[in-house]
């Protein structure tokens, strides 16, 4: 697996992790951070790295950081 797919795979789990642990929908944290639904299942499964924006929505909207989404190794 090629390091930017590994990468996006590992940061769609813990935005999936962080999300369930708030007790969100998909479609809640979408709505929250003015994105489709849609676009929250491919980050959550990895299909598609979050951009650098929605990456610091997310970790805002999530209550974390940026640097707790995004590993130090894959």
């Amino acid at each position: 697996m090629q390091y930017a797919k590994r990468l996006a795979t590992e940061i769609g789990k813990r935005v999936s992790t962080r999300r369930q642990r708030l007790g969100l929908t998909q479609e809640e944290l979408a709505k929250k951070l003015k994105i489709t639904g849609a676009q929250i299942s491919y980050i959550e499964r990895g299909e598609r790295g979050p951009s650098l924006v929605t990456l610091h929505k997310l970790a805002k909207v999530l209550g974390t950081t940026v640097g707790r989404l995004v590993p130090d190794e894959v």
